[in-house]
């Protein structure tokens, strides 16, 4: 993109002067090397690939964005879709992801590489929480709870170790 024609008719010395990007940043963009956003450069990110919105972030058409050691995509900032629609590309923000969890669905996560579910609970409810290597196998109860109207953790003390699905069924006591 940086080369391109589309792009280079929106430089200016070392800031890109495109209207969009512009708008949204409050000043022309600095620039280095006329093609990459300078080292310095801040935008708001866009909800995608697990990344929450309105989170401050490097601009992906940062010279050092993703870094050459990154293990993990970097989404587009909002910054970045506003170039791409000053050089001409039609562009969107992606949907808003869902809103977390609430406290009555269980959430998983690892610890000391561990499974760990939390989960909310109902007085006198009975919870059994099973686990399976595949989908296609049957589930095994792993632990039942009786609900005390509280948040309740539990963690797998010998979990599968390749893999392993995990779910919460219940029962009124």
């Amino acid at each position: 993109i940086g080369t391109a024609p589309t792009w280079t008719r929106h430089i200016d010395g070392l800031t890109f002067i495109g209207p969009n990007s512009t708008e949204l940043f409050g000043e022309t963009v600095p620039l280095v090397e006329n093609f990459h956003w300078a080292d310095d450069v801040r935008s708001t990110s866009l909800s995608m690939f697990g990344i929450p919105a309105g989170v401050e972030a490097i601009p992906i058409m940062n010279r050092f964005s993703p870094p050459a050691n990154a293990t993990a995509f970097r989404g587009l900032s909002e910054l970045d879709l506003a170039a791409l629609a000053d050089i001409g590309w039609e562009v969107q923000a992606p949907e808003p992801e869902p809103e977390p969890l609430g406290p009555s669905e269980p959430v998983i996560r690892f610890a000391d590489n561990l499974p760990v579910i939390t989960f909310a609970t109902e007085v006198g409810k009975i919870y059994t929480i099973e686990r399976t290597a595949s989908l296609t196998a049957d589930w095994a109860p792993k632990q039942t709870i009786e609900g005390d109207g509280t948040s309740m953790t539990w963690s797998d003390p010998e979990p599968n170790p390749t893999r392993g699905f995990y779910r919460i069924i219940t029962a009124d006591n």
